[in-house]
């Protein structure tokens, strides 16, 4: 599993990027950016440190900067609009929104903030997508249009600059663990051999891990290792007593458990379902993430269909 930092590109020179995405498994990652996702068609699940939950159509979803987040598909097709947005582009008039923290990040589509922002996010993609000159005019309007309802109608925290530094440490120090553990998953690892060269205690460290990623040192160090032997499983003609033994497993049942837990079904069940039916419920892949293609056509006749579902009634 490679959790990671994310540099998002800006397109065209402007602060934000918007593209679509079928979600299949996107491991747990953070980025600068502020990001928000709407979904267009089916569900997926979020998860962060801290809580989990299903996103549907017509929801929407604020991710603050630097949040450690992660996403994969239900049981159904998915497709999501998602807007990253550099939260220094109103430095000269608001920089307070590089500080800003909304606490409450789910609209779901029962909610009309839902659809008014889901507008504002959809006329950002089309205009996005064309050629004329003024669209980089329309982007940013609807961009500040965006934030200004989410600072409106949102409850959110100012983060002091102090708190800003301190976040950023702690970031650091979660890139590095995962590094360690990402380049060490074959042999032994133990909480104190990370801690000490990370000059802290065994507790610090477990409760540090916790707090970032919600999962305990171990169930992280074992999501690694699964996701390692997935890949394999696909890829791979080894054994399964192989592919347990190089990823780290001290036993084939301790990977099987995870399969089992995941799946519903055990390791080989896994290789012959994904190898027929071409991906598995989480598909994987070597860089771990997987994204289903998407049609450009498609995915826009699909944003046309939900603007005419939020449209405005007339008279309103």
């Amino acid at each position: 599993m490679y959790y990671e930092y994310e540099i998002v590109k800006h397109m065209k020179s402007l602060p934000v990027q918007a593209f679509f995405v079928s979600i299949g498994w996107r491991t747990h990652h953070w980025h600068e950016e502020l990001e928000l996702l709407l979904v267009l068609e089916g569900s997926a699940m979020l998860k962060k440190s801290d809580s989990e939950l299903c996103l549907k159509e017509g929801d929407v979803y604020i991710l603050n900067a630097n949040e450690v987040h992660s996403l994969a598909r239900t049981g159904e097709d998915n497709l999501f609009l998602a807007l990253q947005v550099d939260p220094r582009f109103c430095q000269n008039y608001h920089p307070e929104l590089s500080g800003v923290r909304f606490k409450n990040s789910h609209i779901p589509s029962s909610d009309p903030l839902a659809a008014r922002i889901g507008r504002a996010m959809a006329e950002v993609m089309k205009r996005i997508s064309g050629k004329e000159s003024a669209n980089a005019f329309f982007v940013m309007a609807r961009i500040n249009e965006i934030f200004g309802m989410l600072l409106q109608n949102l409850p959110f925290e100012q983060r002091s600059e102090d708190s800003d530094r301190y976040e950023y440490v702690g970031l650091n120090r979660l890139r590095r663990i995962i590094k360690m553990i990402n380049e060490q998953y074959m042999g032994k690892i133990t909480l104190q051999d990370i801690a000490q060269q990370e000059y802290i205690s065994k507790d610090h460290l477990s409760h540090f891990i916790k707090d970032k990623l919600g999962i305990s040192f171990q169930e992280f160090v074992s999501n690694v290792r699964l996701e390692k032997a997935l890949t394999l499983l696909k890829n791979t003609d080894m054994s399964v007593l192989n592919v347990s033994i190089a990823c780290g497993f001290s036993d084939v049942k301790y990977l099987n458990r995870l399969v089992q837990k995941r799946y519903a079904c055990s390791a080989t069940e896994y290789r012959k379902r994904v190898r027929q039916n071409g991906e598995a419920e989480y598909p994987v892949a070597a860089d771990g993430k997987q994204h289903f293609p998407v049609d450009l056509d498609s995915a826009m006749a699909l944003l046309e269909v939900y603007e005419d579902k939020v449209a405005p009634k007339k008279g309103c």
